[in-house]
């Protein structure tokens, strides 16, 4: 009788962004395309949220020094 093991995998922003960077310098075509779309729809949705969170450059705000 063989024995089931579970093997958890969580997805980290680091490591998102980590397999971002593969496809984007050894995969192929299709995978350098899947990386940018991905890439882009994450700044989309980042945009949307500092908008509807009074966020006006992200988190590069100016310094009042």
């Amino acid at each position: 009788m063989e024995k089931e093991k579970t093997i958890e995998l969580k997805m980290t922003w680091i490591g998102q962004m980590k397999s971002y960077i593969m496809f984007m310098e050894m995969g192929d075509d299709s995978n350098r395309k899947f990386a940018k779309d991905e890439l882009m729809k994450l700044a989309t949705k980042l945009d949307k949220y500092n908008e509807e969170n009074d966020i006006p450059f992200g988190y590069l705000k100016p310094h009042n020094d």
